[in-house]
């Protein structure tokens, strides 16, 4: 098989783009605002198109910090769309979530039409200069004891994670027997930006209700992956 397209490195050296492959690239970016569901729950939800769901689909997704509480953040690819939610369950605090979302995709042809175009054997177009490809991501916490619940950070500047589940969070009622029930709840990181900071930590994906406390977790000890999307504007 012939080599198409072009070999694009690092400054180290190290190869980004080969003739094989094609970049990972931002597809869109849109924002959704929360809606009150109950007194336990405002949440935020979206179900977002893409080319190929046969593809591989990444989201990046952040929250505005609401005024109380965090936003656990989720999302499953499904046959129509990528849908993502946020939830905050402290209720009453309304928030702004946003979602980067970056798949394959053949690219738009620059407009005006000058400047750099890579095509790949099949003819489509993979690159150009006006392609906001996805790159340095980072790795918060790490597996076992420092990641999942444990995770709690502040980086400065915006940041979006890929939504995943961090573990649960065992309320405890009153009644249920003596020392009353506990039963866990599943927790998942949350990414809340304040406007100069972001806070990346477990958030409480719903709240059972009632007399209920948090009198524990159970860690799922993952780590999260975070990028800084200040550049995809």
């Amino acid at each position: 098989m012939a080599d198409y397209g072009a070999l694009l490195a690092l400054p180290n050296g190290a190869a980004f783009i080969t003739p094989q492959s094609t970049p990972l690239a931002l597809y869109t970016a849109l924002s959704v605002s929360s809606q009150k569901i109950n007194d336990g729950l405002a949440q935020a939800n979206i179900v977002i198109p893409v080319p190929d769901t046969s593809q591989p689909v990444i989201p990046f997704v952040m929250a505005s910090k609401p005024s109380q509480g965090g936003v656990a953040l989720s999302s499953v690819l499904r046959a129509d769309g990528l849908e993502v939610s946020g939830n905050n369950v402290i209720g009453n605090s309304q928030f702004t979530m946003t979602v980067y979302v970056f798949t394959f995709f053949q690219q738009p042809m620059p407009n005006p039409p000058y400047g750099m175009a890579v095509w790949d054997e099949n003819r489509r177009l993979i690159l150009t200069h006006e392609t906001k490809v996805l790159t340095d991501m980072q790795t918060i916490g790490s597996w076992g004891n420092a990641g999942g619940t444990s995770i709690d950070v502040t980086l400065p500047g915006r940041w979006a994670i890929v939504p995943a589940c961090c573990g649960q969070t065992l309320w405890q009622f009153n009644n249920g027997g003596p020392g009353g029930a506990i039963i866990p709840i599943a927790s998942s990181f949350g990414a809340m930006f304040d406007g100069a900071s972001t806070r990346i930590a477990g958030q409480p994906s719903s709240y059972p209700g009632g007399q209920a406390q948090a009198v524990g977790v159970i860690n799922a000890g993952n780590p999260v992956i975070a990028l800084e999307v200040s550049k995809y504007f």
